[in-house]
C-alpha cells in the first residue's frame, strides 16, 4: 500500500510513515539453510557482522558482498563497501575463499544471475 505524504504532513504522520517503512524492512523469521548469504553494501558494518555470524553458524557456504562507494560511504572506507565488508568478515573468521565481492554490480533484479556459480 503506497501512502502519499503531503509536504504539510505533521510530525506524527511522518513518524507513522517511517514506522511503516521500518516494519516492512524488518524480518523476524528464524534463519534457515541457504545457498548463499547476500550482504548489501552500506555504511553499516553490522551488515558484515551479521553475514559472518550466519556463515559461521553454518547457514550457507558462501557470502556475496555488494557495494562500491555511495553518497554516504565515499571516503568512509579505504576500499569499496564490498571489500570492507569482506575484510571485516574475514577478521571474524570467514575464509576469504568463501566470499565473493561484487563491487561493480548494480543491485537490481537478476544481478545474482551474473555472479560466479558456487561448487
Amino acid at each position: 500500500m503506497r501512502r502519499k505524504i503531503a509536504l504539510s504532513a505533521t510530525m506524527a504522520e511522518i513518524l507513522d510513515a517511517a514506522r511503516t517503512l521500518w516494519n516492512f524492512h524488518c524480518v523476524y523469521d528464524d534463519p534457515g539453510p541457504a545457498d548463499v548469504i547476500v550482504g548489501l553494501g552500506s555504511y553499516d558494518m553490522r551488515v558484515a557482522t551479521r553475514c559472518a555470524a550466519l556463515f559461521l553458524g553454518g547457514f550457507a557456504p558462501q557470502i556475496i558482498f555488494t557495494g562500491a562507494s555511495g553518497n554516504w560511504t565515499a571516503g568512509l572506507f579505504a576500499t569499496t563497501e564490498a571489500e570492507a565488508f569482506r575484510d571485516h568478515a574475514h577478521q571474524l573468521g570467514v575464509p576469504l575463499d568463501a566470499v565473493t565481492v561484487a563491487y561493480d554490480t548494480l543491485v537490481r533484479a537478476g544481478f545474482v544471475d551474473h555472479l560466479p556459480k558456487a561448487g
